[in-house]
């Protein structure tokens, strides 16, 4: 049990962490490992308009941006071509993005 509460004081400090740069309108990053190849990345969110985003992936170097539209929390889907190996690095601007989910939240 000790090694869960680790793991959540872990993220508590880094979701006030990101909580607090989205005040500076920095924008939120998550980092996605891929031991298999892909062709999307699918997350949950919920928005209030277009979310810009880029991202980058290593070691490959491709890289590309565009938007999502998410009005009532649900999976966004991005259609990217990730190669096996490769970790791809998404950066979304926080002015639209109201919540980011992984895992298994509401049923979703």
């Amino acid at each position: 049990m000790k090694s869960w509460k680790g793991w959540i004081t872990a993220f508590a400090i880094v979701l006030l962490h990101q909580l607090s740069t989205w005040s500076q309108n920095t924008p939120f990053v998550t980092k996605w490992t891929f031991s298999s190849s892909s062709t999307t990345l699918k997350f949950k969110a919920l928005t209030v308009g277009a979310v810009n985003y880029s991202y980058t992936m290593s070691p490959s170097g491709t890289s590309g941006s565009g938007n999502f539209t998410m009005n009532s929390a649900g999976i966004v889907t991005l259609n990217i071509n990730i190669p096996a190996g490769n970790t791809l690095t998404l950066s979304m601007e926080p002015t639209n993005l109201r919540r980011f989910f992984i895992g298994d939240v509401f049923g979703l």
